[in-house]
């Protein structure tokens, strides 16, 4: 189910350029939450969507998203054939929003983001995650052993 706050992409024509958009999670938390910024030919963001930890799939002016805090990336795509590409995607997600599950590990905002902008769902906190853990893991298996 799309959620959305009454913003919607108003024109027949897919934006000029689609953005990775982040920002600090909300209250305090670690790590960025992502989204999907549509951007004018006036270089305008009209909406940003995105994936809640509930599993909604959330359209948002770029005020809402932000929630008074500063964006902390973005990533443009202009190029017209990724864009419409993008836009295909983001279109798909927004029809079959009741198919994306949060799963921190394997479905998360980034995830979400990612595959839409780019075409690939990863996620590079998970990744940084994985190696700091697994490095932290043999520093104290070889720590233990001598």
């Amino acid at each position: 189910m799309l959620v959305s706050t009454g913003m919607y992409w108003h024109s027949n024509s897919p934006p000029t350029a689609m953005a990775l958009i982040s920002r600090q999670k909300l209250m305090g938390g670690p790590g960025l939450h992502y989204g999907v910024a549509q951007v004018d030919l006036f270089g305008q963001v009209h909406e940003v969507v995105h994936l809640t930890h509930n599993s909604k799939v959330v359209s948002e002016s770029l005020h809402d998203f932000l929630a008074g805090l500063p964006i902390r990336g973005w990533v443009a795509v202009t190029d017209p054939s990724a864009v419409l590409v993008a836009h295909a995607r983001l279109q798909t997600a927004i029809r079959n929003s009741s198919r994306w599950r949060y799963d921190l590990a394997g479905r998360n905002c980034e995830h979400f983001a990612r595959w839409i902008v780019f075409g690939h769902d990863r996620s590079d906190q998970v990744a940084q995650c994985a190696f700091f853990g697994l490095t932290g893991l043999l520093i104290y298996a070889f720590g233990q052993t001598g």
